[in-house]
């Protein structure tokens, strides 16, 4: 996948992060990486197998991904419930739902 991102690695450490152009090319290959890569499998299956899907129950399904495990987690969904970010889980951010094939130029 084409990210338009520069590989940079963090010589004592070993750790290799990706540098973006900008925030559009960020989003589109952090949402690759979550519809692919198998450390992800199970955040996969609970968006499809579950209704309503939230914040919370997504980031449950992150266990296999970060090394931190549980403790990644529970502060994810801390940082969900401080912020407030549960109010937006109803959002439909789709722009094809409900749209007719004779609606699309």
């Amino acid at each position: 996948m084409a990210t338009g991102a520069t590989n940079i690695t963090h010589g004592a450490t070993g750790w290799e992060v990706q540098k973006f152009g900008d925030v559009a090319a960020s989003v589109r290959a952090y949402m690759h990486n979550l519809n692919t890569n198998h450390q992800y499998e199970v955040m996969r299956e609970l968006r499809e197998n579950r209704e309503p899907v939230t914040g919370v129950v997504l980031a449950h399904g992150l266990h296999a991904y970060p090394i931190r495990g549980a403790d990644y987690i529970q502060e994810l969904v801390s940082m969900i419930n401080s912020n407030g970010l549960l109010r937006y889980d109803a959002l439909n951010l789709n722009p094809w739902i409900n749209c007719r094939e004779n609606d699309f130029p």
